[in-house]
């Protein structure tokens, strides 16, 4: 075998040795992404369970129902109480956003999410919270759910707390 005949070889599998690299390296990503997809998920139903975690303790229930359908007749202490309901519900519709907006869950997440804002908006007291509120979020989540508010039709009505929901 001559030194040519040596080193057409070594070229034959290295070309083998790269492409046993790049499958290798795909197979892990891949790994990666579905790891990351089910930890963003996870965070996210983490944050669903925080909420009804707070919507579990009557006064909240309450505090949720008095404030949404009427904002202005909440006392301090329970405004302070809705805000917190409000905010924990807002972050983790935003963080469903984010993440459906980087391709890490897909869009029927956010499909799904779409009707719990539209539930919510529909009241006068989430639309008044938010207006007041929505400058602690980005300006693409606030955008959608600006428009979300322009199409859902609004409700002013005193509902029990089964009408509550989870985020």
């Amino acid at each position: 075998m001559t030194l040519a005949q040596v080193g057409i070889i070594a070229e034959i599998i290295a070309a083998i040795a790269v492409v046993v690299s790049l499958f290798s390296v795909a197979v892990q990503l891949n790994k990666n992404t579905t790891a990351i997809r089910s930890s963003a998920f996870q965070g996210h139903v983490d944050s669903v369970l925080m909420y009804v975690e707070l919507l579990s303790r009557p006064e909240m229930r309450t505090v949720l129902v008095k404030g949404r359908s009427n904002f202005d007749s909440l006392s301090e202490e329970e405004a302070i109480g809705f805000h917190a309901l409000m905010v924990a519900l807002f972050a983790t519709l935003e963080n469903v956003f984010f993440q459906r907006g980087q391709s890490v869950l897909e869009q029927q997440y956010w499909a799904a999410r779409q009707k719990v804002v539209d539930r919510y908006i529909a009241y006068d007291g989430v639309r008044i919270w938010w207006e007041e509120h929505q400058i602690i979020y980005t300006s693409g989540f606030r955008h959608e759910i600006n428009s979300r508010i322009e199409e859902v039709p609004n409700k002013s009505l005193n509902t029990d707390a089964s009408d509550a929901g989870a985020a």
